[in-house]
């Protein structure tokens, strides 16, 4: 498996969402083409125009080139409806993916453990025990709020949880205004 990242122009932003896959796959043929030879590709999208990108009957000078690089390897592009086509999307799904990542480290654990230190957290899980009516809930032994904030008592494991979002594998180091935003949405 490999990964490969390029921030698009603001000319190459503008494209049609079609052309944009389409560039996506022309440029990890060209940076990982080396290694494919002539063996066969199969490339998966959920972009149905993908799929007949090489029997167009027009193309503009942009695409003539693309089908000459497509003309040195053995492709063949076929499409999958994007709710079957899981691995890809979990990528456009890190949010989600980081929960379950969280829930499988010992970051679960120390989570669980500041809680019991935490005042806030304390009297919620009281409240919770006695049927009190709350935004919050009880999942796995760690508090969320609503349906998918999980609640991070103390400072020193926010920041734990904030390198995490920023420094992951999964995270891309988005930037500041990315990782805030993130955040945000994932953590209480």
């Amino acid at each position: 498996m490999a990964f490969e990242s390029k921030k698009l122009s603001e000319t190459e932003r503008r494209w049609p969402t079609h052309e944009k896959e389409m560039w996506a796959v022309i440029h990890c043929f060209k940076i990982w083409g080396h290694y494919i030879g002539s063996k066969d590709v199969m490339v998966w999208t959920d972009n149905v125009t993908l799929k007949y990108f090489a029997i167009q009957p027009k193309l503009s000078s942009k695409k003539m080139k693309w089908q000459d690089t497509l003309a040195l390897f053995n492709v063949d592009i076929r499409h999958k409806l994007g709710k079957e086509n899981v691995v890809p999307n979990a990528l456009n799904r890190k949010h989600q993916l980081k929960m379950v990542y969280v829930g499988e480290t010992k970051l679960q654990k120390e989570v669980r453990l500041a809680s019991f230190h935490d005042k806030f957290d304390k009297e919620v899980r009281q409240n919770i025990q006695n049927g009190a009516k709350s935004h919050f809930h009880l999942q796995n032994g760690l508090l969320w709020y609503k349906q998918n904030w999980l609640y991070v008592s103390e400072r020193r494991m926010r920041d734990v949880f904030l390198k995490e979002c920023h420094d992951a594998p999964l995270a891309s180091h988005g930037g500041a205004k990315r990782t805030t935003t993130f955040f945000k949405k994932s953590y209480y």
